[in-house]
């Protein structure tokens, strides 16, 4: 009988117009959730992470980059939080379904259950 695998947290803090980590982590998300298609995988943004999701990557670090990983959540559906204190940008990425959602941080970290993974990192 297989284990279910864990679900797995993805928290991004970073600026991404000032630095390359809030990508690198959308990457590493997307390495994490490739064995099953981003099942086990939701992303939580917080401070100006929001800014990834932005229809325009060209004030992004590694924005080409970005723009390769964005569409692979989407087919996935990967599901992505978004801090109630968060920065946002005006115009997202349109996706078909409702996969943006806002929270209190509380919410976004409560999503988290029992013998799942948390990965905080890439933070400022």
């Amino acid at each position: 009988m297989d284990r279910p695998s864990p679900k797995t947290l993805v928290l991004i803090q970073t600026d991404p117009m000032k630095s390359h980590r809030a990508v690198e982590a959308l990457r590493i998300a997307l390495g994490l959730g490739s064995h099953n298609e981003g099942r086990d995988i939701s992303v939580v943004l917080c401070g100006r992470a929001p800014y990834l999701l932005s229809e325009d990557a060209g004030d992004i670090v590694d924005g080409e980059i970005l723009e390769k990983h964005i569409p692979v959540f989407i087919e996935w559906g990967t599901p992505f939080f978004i801090t109630m204190d968060s920065e946002t940008p005006h115009h997202y990425i349109r996706r078909r379904d409702e996969a943006y959602q806002r929270g209190r941080n509380s919410q976004c970290i409560g999503i988290s259950r029992p013998g799942s993974r948390l990965l905080i990192g890439m933070c400022r």
